[in-house]
């Protein structure tokens, strides 16, 4: 008797030191028969006040007529339940009930631990672990478009580099072909000026004539210089419609009467009146009068020009071929280019520069367009522009 008194003392001690609340309750009323210490400090009230009275009012409050272990026949084992202080706070529990058999009665023995606190930093650790995630997604991000910032920055200062290479070669071609034409020029004017007397009405004729092809090159270069730079500046205000195309080359035909005439070569408008292309107006004038100007240029004596035109659902394609002197390959690679100097004389020792052809790639890129050259030598040049019946963008400025 002294060591069963012994052991349920030394169980007593146990039973209220034990960190986990402990509760037993009788299996049929559901009454608390018992609670320990650490059960008494969670729930926050007295044990006289907690002691007779039904679980549901303080462990799973929510469960209350449907108990997994009595109405359900459930085994219960680690599960994660609501504890109700006497302040009404509910905290979280994990909770084990097992059967029991006290003071000759059928219980449960539930033992529980409050994790309200790793609950919490279960939540806040989720949080958290989102927040790295978002963070990581926004560095990724923030990266990934550095990268591009990058690339497109490099890529851009390649271009600039490359228009700087080849503004300063165009200044260079612009610098030599400007003054031989302004050579002859002055040089001219200046016997003209000192010994007019000295010569013949028919040589002052041809020193006329010089004169006049000078200014006529000069006009041409700086014409075509002009364009360019305005070009350069995105300045020029791009302004596509409907054109009848027709038109345009009988006028750019009379613009090269004189030269062709002189040249003997025939001018052929093969154009159908009902053709159009939908092209600026000032940029296709620029465009054909460099191309028929070329022509003219490179053809020689008795030779013939002829302009065509057709068109399909996509596009306009805008012809000129001659029967002149042909190009090498070489020429043919670097014709569109400033990197390469690409200038010789016409038939007539007319001054070329290349640059009328670099002024008509670029306005046939702002058509979204195209230009291209088949020729071989002594047996002619054709070119072709190719104008796309609709523009995917319309640059107005």
């Amino acid at each position: 008797e002294h060591k069963i008194i012994e052991n349920e003392n030394q169980l007593k001690a146990i039973f209220n030191v034990v960190g986990s609340g402990i509760v037993i309750i009788d299996s049929k009323t559901m009454n608390i028969l018992e609670i320990n210490e650490t059960a008494i400090r969670m729930i926050g009230c007295s044990k006289e006040e907690i002691v007779g009275r039904v679980c549901n009012d303080f462990i799973c409050p929510a469960e209350k007529g449907s108990c997994p272990v009595k109405d359900l026949k459930q085994k219960v084992e680690h599960s994660e339940k609501f504890l109700l202080t006497a302040s009404q706070e509910k905290r979280f529990i994990i909770k084990t009930v097992i059967p029991l058999v006290y003071n000759g009665r059928d219980c449960y023995l539930e033992s529980f631990m409050d994790v309200t606190e790793l609950k919490e930093n279960e939540k806040e650790l989720k949080r958290l672990n989102l927040e790295l995630q978002d963070s990581n997604s926004l560095i990724e991000t923030n990266l990934h478009q550095k990268n591009m910032l990058i690339q497109e920055l490099t890529e851009t200062k390649e271009k600039l580099e490359k228009i700087n290479s080849e503004k300063d070669k165009f200044f260079s071609i612009i610098a030599h072909d400007l003054k031989s034409p302004f050579s002859g020029f002055l040089g001219l004017t200046r016997v003209i000026a000192e010994d007019s007397q000295d010569f013949t009405p028919e040589e002052l004729h041809e020193f006329g004539i010089g004169l006049q092809q000078s200014a006529t090159n000069l006009y041409k270069l700086l014409e075509n210089l002009l364009e360019w730079s305005i070009l350069q500046r995105d300045s020029y205000r791009f302004d596509p419609s409907n054109v009848r195309i027709n038109k345009f080359v009988e006028d750019v035909f009379l613009t090269v009467k004189d030269t062709s005439w002189m040249k003997k070569i025939t001018l052929c408008n093969s154009v159908p009146a009902d053709v159009e292309v939908f092209a600026d107006v000032s940029m296709l004038n620029t465009l054909l009068r460099n191309l028929v100007s070329n022509a003219v240029k490179f053809t020689p004596s008795g030779g013939q020009i002829t302009v065509s035109a057709e068109e399909n659902e996509n596009e306009t394609i805008i012809s000129v071929k001659d029967s002149g002197i042909g190009m090498d390959d070489f020429i043919l690679r670097n014709m569109f280019s400033l990197s390469q100097r690409i200038s010789r004389k016409g038939t007539s020792g007319e001054p070329s520069t290349g640059l009328g052809l670099i002024l008509c790639k670029e306005f046939m890129e702002k058509h979204e367009g195209s230009i291209r050259v088949e020729s071989e030598i002594d047996k002619g040049s054709t070119f072709f522009l190719s104008f796309p019946k609709r523009l995917n963008r319309i640059n107005v400025g």
